[in-house]
């Protein structure tokens, strides 16, 4: 969503919580940094405050479309870096064992439209 022509853009995403710790940081101090060189602002509900039905929380991401994904991609890496306990484990059937947190995750950029898709 675009917020005027200020070229200000909204990207919300939801966030497993196993995750949002590493991608917070202890005080707060990684995600201050990545807002900081990515000029961009991130906003994650608070530790208990879930998407209804899930264990995942919101995510709220504020400025420049490269803003946005460069904090976008640090998301990313961390969540597939953190599995998650509570998800069904998805089996690599050709080698008959867990699949790798990455398996799990992707995301797709299309740059030509602006348009950005989670998979």
């Amino acid at each position: 969503m675009m917020d005027g022509a200020n070229g200000t853009y909204h990207f919300k995403i939801l966030v497993p919580s196993v995750a949002a710790g590493a991608i917070i940081g202890k005080g707060g101090e990684t995600i201050a940094q990545l807002q900081k060189e990515a000029g961009a602002r991130v906003k994650m509900s608070k530790a208990t405050d879930f998407y209804p039905g899930t264990t995942e929380r919101v995510c709220l991401i504020t400025g420049s479309i490269e803003g946005i994904i460069r904090i976008h991609e640090f998301i990313m890496e961390k969540v597939k870096e953190k599995p998650d306990p509570n998800a069904k484990i998805a089996i690599d059937f050709d080698n008959k064992q867990p699949a790798e947190r990455e398996k799990q995750v992707s995301n797709k950029i299309k740059p030509e439209n602006d348009a950005y898709c989670l998979t």
